[in-house]
């Protein structure tokens, strides 16, 4: 099996040793690395706001899943951390009028909800991760 690695324009840089695309070529996946609220220049966008952030990160996701010929609705799974458990409201009424405007009612994709203590940034309060089909 072949994994095609690839990083975007559309986003900001790697922040380290990591690819924000791979894409094996043996089943359709596209895999994205985790992402946070930084904008395509690397700067954080939404310091300590979670609904900002969170906007950021959909963004981000849009984008990179265009790059490799995807889309919101081919997504299979996300995994979202948030950083301390007063982070979960603010997400979740940012995240319900997010998938309002991309998912059709009842088709949104499986999402593991995880608590963390902390994110590479001390200001950084949310990552997703997101698997897709091509």
């Amino acid at each position: 099996m072949k994994v095609e690695y690839h990083n975007s324009d559309s986003v900001h840089p790697p922040a380290g040793m990591y690819s924000h695309i791979a894409m094996p070529n043996s089943n359709n996946l596209v895999f994205l690395a985790g992402q946070v609220s930084l904008d395509k220049k690397g700067s954080l966008v939404g310091p300590n706001d979670v609904g900002l952030q969170t906007n950021q990160i959909y963004e981000n996701i849009g984008n990179l899943l265009t790059e490799a010929g995807s889309n919101y609705h081919n997504i299979v799974q996300l995994t979202t951390y948030l950083v301390g458990r007063n982070s979960v409201k603010p997400y979740l009424e940012s995240r319900a009028v997010i998938f309002d405007k991309i998912f059709k009612p009842k088709q949104q994709p499986p999402n593991t909800l995880l608590i963390i203590d902390g994110l590479l940034e001390e200001d950084m309060l949310v990552e997703i991760t997101t698997v897709a089909v091509v």
